[in-house]
């Protein structure tokens, strides 16, 4: 039984994902992707709870994490996402023209041009939505609170190359299985370099995070492109496993740019 927290909820939205959500496509062929889209952007314009870090004593942060767990919100009460940002400048890296690159991918999706993984990496680079994240999923509960709480602090702390990160509340209203995990994101600015993405996936090994990890860059997300999409592009483009006996990860690179 989870306990319920009480809070005061502080109120961070992301109004951009309005227009991801007007462009989308509800024809039948596409029904099973874009359903697993407005999930995810309802939760994205629902209320986000933000700590931000901008140099506050360390306590303050100790005391809003505590109040702030996974298991203490639900999405019933309109949370969205808990998120932390560290002490990054405050303009926000990688989220460029997203009118533009829509007003582009419609056009894709009219020509004949193939739709694939380098399709949507141009895209990226034209409009600077190059943004990504590495995600993992665990179950509600004790595990939840306390790998969100390993990495919230290590983002406030500084401790990896990774800017923000956020995790979902309780899923109350799942009507199956996915009300019992939750799922945390950590981001960089560019999915495009690399060396980037793999510093950001080595912090996380390195403060003890070894569940399977996968990344996806945010310009996938805006596009609609999760599973059983009609374009058969697999929503991830990274996946770590950790090796417990040799104490390293294995990438598959097999959907990243240039490795097709």
């Amino acid at each position: 039984m989870i306990k319920k927290c009480k809070l005061i909820v502080n109120t961070d939205r992301c109004g951009n994902n309005c227009l991801a959500m007007e462009n989308m496509d509800w024809s039948t062929s596409q029904y099973k992707s874009e359903s697993l889209a407005a999930e995810s952007l309802a939760a994205d314009m629902d209320r986000w709870i933000t700590y931000r870090q901008r140099h506050q004593p360390y306590e303050i942060f100790e005391q809003w994490l505590n109040k702030n767990l996974p298991s203490c919100h639900y999405r019933s009460e309109g949370v969205g996402w808990i998120c932390v940002r560290g002490n990054q400048v405050e303009k926000v890296e990688g989220l460029g023209d997203l009118r533009g690159l829509h007003q582009m991918w419609d056009e894709v999706q009219k020509s004949n041009r193939p739709i694939n993984v380098e399709t949507i990496s141009d895209l990226a680079r034209i409009f600077k939505v190059t943004n990504g994240k590495w995600l993992f999923h665990v179950d509600s509960g004790a595990k939840a609170d306390h790998l969100w709480s390993i990495v919230a602090k290590a983002i406030v702390k500084g401790e990896i190359p990774c800017k923000s990160a956020k995790v979902s509340p309780y899923d109350d209203c799942a009507e199956n299985n996915d009300k019992f995990e939750h799922v945390v994101c950590v981001y960089n600015d560019n999915y495009l370099n690399e060396e980037e993405v793999m510093d950001c996936e080595h912090g996380l090994r390195k403060i003890g995070i070894k569940c399977p990890l996968m990344y996806k860059p945010d310009v996938y997300t805006y596009l609609g492109v999760y599973r059983n999409n009609p374009w058969d592009l697999r929503p991830t483009v990274y996946r770590s496993e950790y090796d417990v006996i040799s104490g390293k990860s294995q990438i598959d690179f097999s959907s990243a740019p240039g490795h097709r």
